[in-house]
């Protein structure tokens, strides 16, 4: 099959089945997947973390598939494409996804995907957010972001019926506002693959910024 530029208009055209599928770099196979439902879904979460990285652009990138019913699925037949092309994808860490709080503290190898192609903090946030109340806001942060952002839900008393994020803001001064306004007292920590926030004053490790007030 010929590959396809991994394109917004493309990925929408992906069929919601089962199936396998590569990722390239360059016209170079890097990472080999399977869908064991949706191709669609899959993909386009893939999409969606490259989007929002650095040191690699999306137009660079390319896919191809093949839908085959749920039962071959199971049987793992990426481990096939695999062997007749060098993957580095499927062994550096790019399917990981939040690896959750307990992992906060590790440092990563430095052929690690996230320290290789570490979140963009100058992500431009499209649209106004706003937010009834702190959760409300908090959740339409997360979703105008393309990498996990997580956070402790023992929520500071603060209001938010003031408080906005205007469109076309970079990521990072929407954390900066954050920090300085309802998640004062609060620490956000940008690690290489996402974005935690916590009331907690900590050094991580391997740390792109921090945002405390």
């Amino acid at each position: 099959m010929d590959t396809i530029p991994m394109e917004m208009a493309k990925v929408a055209e992906v069929p919601d089945s089962a199936g396998v599928y590569q990722l390239f770099h360059n016209s170079r196979a890097v990472f080999a997947g399977r869908a064991e439902r949706s191709l669609h879904r899959r993909i386009s979460q893939n999409y969606r973390k490259l989007i929002g990285r650095k040191n690699i652009s999306i137009e660079e990138m390319s896919f191809r598939f093949v839908p085959m019913d749920a039962p071959l699925v199971d049987m793992a037949p990426e481990r096939f494409i695999i062997r007749y092309d060098d993957h580095p994808w499927n062994q550096n860490g790019f399917v990981n996804k939040d690896p959750g709080r307990q992992r906060d503290r590790t440092a990563l190898a430095s052929s690690h995907f996230d320290l290789q192609h570490p979140i963009d903090l100058d992500w431009i946030i499209q649209h106004e957010i706003t937010g009834e109340s702190l959760p409300q806001l908090m959740q339409a942060i997360r979703d105008s972001l393309p990498y996990p952002f997580r956070h402790g839900r023992d929520y500071p008393d603060q209001s938010v019926k003031n408080f906005r994020i205007a469109s076309q803001t970079p990521a990072r001064e929407a954390f900066a506002a954050l920090s300085e306004g309802p998640l004062r007292g609060w620490q956000i920590t940008a690690k290489p693959g996402y974005v935690i926030a916590y009331q907690e004053s900590y050094d991580y490790p391997q740390t792109l910024a921090v945002f405390r007030h």
